[in-house]
């Protein structure tokens, strides 16, 4: 594929593939917003705060904060392995990132 998904986790290690689920919720102090997983650029997990919260980066450039739903994502690996993994185990979710391709030598 030309784009991949990927999952960070606090220790670093990154995890390429699809993410499976299609739309998302995000709720926030002034009410909820369902969003399609193709308008989503990045999720970052704040710990900083009291609160565990995500700050949302959509793909048109507008952040929102708040809590995400579904707690847990699963994604499918180029090798057809199945990942599930929850918001606190990750660091950052990345939507739709360019796959590095090497350039065949004549």
């Amino acid at each position: 594929p030309e784009y991949q998904d990927r999952f960070i986790t606090f220790s670093g290690d990154v995890i390429s593939g699809e993410i499976l689920t299609e739309e998302f919720e995000i709720t926030t102090e002034y009410g909820k917003l369902k969003v399609a997983v193709d308008d989503l650029e990045e999720i970052h997990v704040d710990r900083e705060t009291d609160t565990v919260r995500q700050i949302v980066h959509f793909a048109n450039g507008d952040i929102l904060t708040g809590l995400v739903e579904p707690p847990r994502m699963e994604m499918r690996t180029a090798g057809g392995e199945l990942i599930s993994m929850n918001y606190d185990q990750l660091s950052r979710v990345l939507f739709g990132r360019p796959v590095a391709k090497t350039e065949e030598t004549q």
